[in-house]
């Protein structure tokens, strides 16, 4: 994880940003990588900082994790993960 995390951030740097983000991950949980703070958050709204940070976030496919989807609000910075229910 720290490899990808310095990896990643580097790439955000170079390209003049200061927010990244991945998805597809295994997990149910949106997760947020300021520095070596590595924020593991439940689904729901999220202010972000100003900051270098890297977010991701699940899957969204079935599977056996409950998935979401991300909604990145720019005017506002701040992301919220909303859940899927599969039937």
């Amino acid at each position: 994880m720290a490899e990808d995390y310095y990896k990643h951030s580097d790439f955000i740097f170079k390209n003049d940003c200061k927010t990244g983000f991945s998805g597809h991950m295994n997990f149910e949980r949106v997760i947020i990588c300021i520095e070596e703070d590595i924020e593991r958050n439940s689904f729901g709204n999220y202010k972000l900082s100003n900051e270098l940070q890297w977010l991701y976030g699940p899957c969204a496919a079935r599977c056996q994790f409950n998935n979401c989807v991300m909604i990145f609000d720019t005017e506002k910075f701040e992301i919220e993960a909303i859940p899927l229910l599969f039937a």
